[in-house]
């Protein structure tokens, strides 16, 4: 399975969002994109990376490019100069670390679409290594929400537009949540 022929919308959105494709080594990380760099995606897949990994990854990949762009046209902080004063940290969705708001934003945004592909596309099943499983996935998001919001009621930090997206974000993994309860 390819995931562009199980979700024909992935392929015209990795398209218009991505111009270049690039591989890689390190022995360190594997790949990414920077808002420095938008549109570009360097990649360095593991040999024991699954087809679901990989597909994890670009879905990953796309969101956290796609959050640039959201940033250049709504913006996303109030204030940029103080992500690094720590009173303003956030819990990060992903590495479940306190980090830099924009990185814990990015984190919980980025990981709830890596679980929609599962819910909608792939599977919440299979091997992974790139991601936690559902089943630790889906609370760590949670608490990176509300962590984030938390800090946003106490410091301000997030604009509207991404207040708006992290309830969007909130109300789909709630929805997951209570029906794998259920």
């Amino acid at each position: 399975m390819k995931l562009g022929e199980q979700y024909s919308k992935f392929i015209w959105m990795f398209d218009l969002a991505m111009d270049t494709i690039f591989q890689a080594s390190s022995n360190v990380v594997t790949g990414g994109t920077t808002n420095a760099a938008v549109g570009i995606l360097w990649i360095n897949p593991r040999d024991t990376w699954s087809n679901i990994d990989m597909y994890e990854f670009l879905v990953h990949e796309l969101a956290h490019t796609l959050l640039y762009i959201h940033e250049w046209r709504f913006g996303l902080f109030t204030d940029l100069s103080r992500l690094t004063d720590k009173s303003t940290y956030a819990m990060s969705a992903i590495r479940s670390q306190m980090r830099p708001m924009d990185k814990a934003f990015h984190s919980a945004i980025v990981a709830t679409d890596v679980l929609l592909l599962r819910e909608l596309v792939l599977g919440h099943k299979g091997q992974r290594e790139l991601h936690p499983d559902t089943n630790d996935l889906l609370p760590m998001i949670l608490k990176s929400i509300q962590s984030i919001q938390e800090v946003n009621n106490n410091k301000g930090m997030l604009t509207e537009h991404a207040s708006w997206l992290l309830s969007e974000c909130h109300k789909k993994i709630a929805k997951i949540a209570y029906e794998k309860i259920v």
